[in-house]
């Protein structure tokens, strides 16, 4: 409108009024497109540069825990290491660790572990309560059973009351924990709103070798 107005104070014929303003007009939006573009690739190349770093610091994770977990002890040894790296090192707000007991097809050895250290499962680590590996036992069977991830599930996650009064009502992702194609154990992360994808990836690597540690152990 302030280009209209001067176009029309200027004492010029109305061609070379119309000539100047389209050369301004054409001039601030070059101008504008020009450093906009550049602050925008600039940006993208910010936040590309940070997405890698992010994902250097996974690898470093996954492999630390890859050694670490072998030369765990015991049991209870690999499902410490596995929280520790998912809350400590990856920083998720709290996890969740189980196990399969193969004889009675139950997932017991209920471990977890807030980014705090607190502790989720109280009355014995790991906490002996057992559910069954069956359809009709929870969200967390039926994944182990499927052997497919669940992200962000909020449903009914097993068929005992006090599992899921320890979970809470928080979203996890649930991670099967599979040893040629047998279900070891299963891995629980705090979901948040937005997650990447890239620490997605990274969870089911951790699962993954959670899955062989179990197994060799």
């Amino acid at each position: 409108a302030a280009l209209f107005v001067a176009a029309g104070l200027w004492s010029a014929t109305p061609d070379q009024n119309w000539l100047r303003l389209v050369a301004q007009v054409v001039g601030f939006f070059l101008i504008a497109g020009a450093f906009g573009y550049a602050t925008t690739l600039l940006a993208r190349l910010q936040a590309s540069h940070a997405e890698l770093d992010r994902m250097h610091r996974d690898l470093e994770v996954i492999h630390s825990l890859t050694v670490s977990l072998q030369s765990a002890s015991d049991i209870n040894e690999v499902e410490e290491r596995v929280l520790m790296a998912v809350t400590g090192d990856l920083g998720f707000p709290q996890a969740v660790i189980a196990l399969v007991d193969q004889n009675e097809r139950a997932i017991t050895s209920w471990l977890g572990k807030a980014l705090d250290g607190h502790v989720l499962f109280a009355g014995g680590l790991p906490h002996p309560a057992r559910v069954p590996l069956a359809p009709e036992a929870g969200l967390i069977a039926h994944c182990l059973l499927d052997g497919q991830a669940r992200l962000s599930a909020r449903e009914a996650f097993t068929s005992d009351d006090q599992v899921n009064r320890y979970l809470g009502s928080k979203p996890y992702h649930i991670f099967p924990m599979l040893l040629r194609e047998h279900p070891v154990g299963v891995l629980l992360v705090e979901a948040s709103e937005k997650e990447d994808p890239v620490r997605l990836a990274s969870l089911r690597a951790i699962a993954s070798q959670a899955a062989v540690a179990v197994g060799t152990t």
